[in-house]
């Protein structure tokens, strides 16, 4: 429910029946046939449109039905988030854009939330006979009283999973508990500058690392945050501490990655960047990973500190080809340490990390 308790409010409950929907194609007119015909007076459909897709989501509009349009494409997940926020419903009723319910499915749901009062969720399965011959349904991970759950864990908005142990779908509805999924595996971040042409470098920002050369007149840095397993979805990136924004954020070339690109990182902080409802390849999910960057420009010795020891550490290579092993003293990422690098860290001297 999204304002208040069940065992507080009075009944009858009210219902949003929330359909996310992108490429919907056929079926979705008559996934909202069914649930038109399941809902009562003071119940609503919310349909939420992922991006443009197909443009089925236009069906709903012309049944007359409430849409929530999302300018891009982000994902069921991000999108069933939207229709719960614009419900004002005490139940939230999520079905697929694919999918027909019976009639009776969500009077059955109502009925008993009604009787259980401190019941937090109900999940239905898929049909044991199912309209389309080539479905198939897979079971999830066993509960704890070793019965065995039908379909796959889903996340309810207070961030727990939780599985059913009864099947054939909305004629019969299980017994829901909460389950633990495993968390996505976080390998690395860096940050990542082209230093002209001497190539890419990389500063370690795993464990607490410095980023010490400038991100230019506009403060532009990027982030590469690298997992155990591929990623099949990231709902958004976004700066959670300390002064920049994000400019775009996406899963890279190697779906290991997701790089972050920032812009107005101010120096001498630490920024915070959070990616939230992450999902793998393995089924693991996370509800947020963050990572903080240590900025502090001319720092080349990494003590949070730029002073004399960073001004000596330049000159020391000024003139010599920028590698892997002295990136940090080409401050200006241009690909060669002279007397601009020299300067920058002079003018930073007396800087520190808070």
């Amino acid at each position: 429910m999204p304002t208040e308790v069940i065992s507080e409010k009075n009944f009858p409950l009210t219902c949003s029946v929330i359909i996310p929907v992108c490429r919907g194609g056929t079926k979705f007119g008559e996934c909202l046939s069914s649930a038109m015909a399941a809902i009562q007076e003071g119940d609503e459909i919310i349909v939420v449109a992922d991006g443009e897709g197909d443009g089925s989501w236009r069906v709903a509009e012309q049944m007359s039905v409430r849409v929530v349009n999302l300018e891009a494409t982000s994902g069921p997940g991000r999108a069933r988030n939207a229709g719960a926020e614009a419900s004002k419903s005490d139940i939230l009723f999520f079905i697929d854009a694919d999918v027909t319910i019976p009639s009776d499915s969500v009077e059955r749901v109502r009925s008993i939330f009604e009787k259980e009062k401190d019941l937090a969720a109900l999940i239905g399965s898929y049909d044991e006979e199912p309209a389309e011959a080539n479905f198939h349904s897979l079971r999830g991970n066993a509960a704890s009283d070793g019965s065995s759950p039908y379909g796959g864990p889903i996340q309810a908005s207070d961030g727990s999973f939780y599985g059913t142990t009864e099947g054939g779908g909305l004629r019969f509805v299980g017994v829901a508990y909460r389950i633990a999924a495993p968390e996505v595996q976080l390998a690395g971040v860096v940050s990542r500058k082209q230093h002209g042409t001497a190539g890419i470098f990389d500063v370690d920002l795993t464990n607490g690392g410095i980023e010490c050369r400038s991100g230019g007149d506009n403060g532009d840095y990027t982030l590469v945050f690298t997992f155990a397993n591929p990623l099949t979805n990231v709902d958004l990136a976004a700066v959670s501490s300390g002064a920049g924004s994000v400019v775009s954020s996406a899963i890279g070339s190697d779906a290991h990655q997701y790089i972050v690109t920032l812009t107005g990182v101010t120096n001498a902080q630490q920024l915070g960047v959070a990616l939230s409802n992450v999902h793998d390849a393995a089924g693991n999910v996370s509800n947020s990973i963050s990572a903080t960057m240590n900025t502090l420009v001319g720092d080349t010795t990494a003590d949070r500190f730029v002073n004399s020891g960073d001004i000596g550490q330049t000159k020391s290579q000024s003139g010599i080809a920028v590698t892997s092993s002295n990136f940090r003293e080409d401050v200006t990422a241009d690909g060669f340490i002279n007397s601009g690098d020299i300067g920058l860290v002079k003018s930073k001297s007396g800087t520190a990390l808070p």
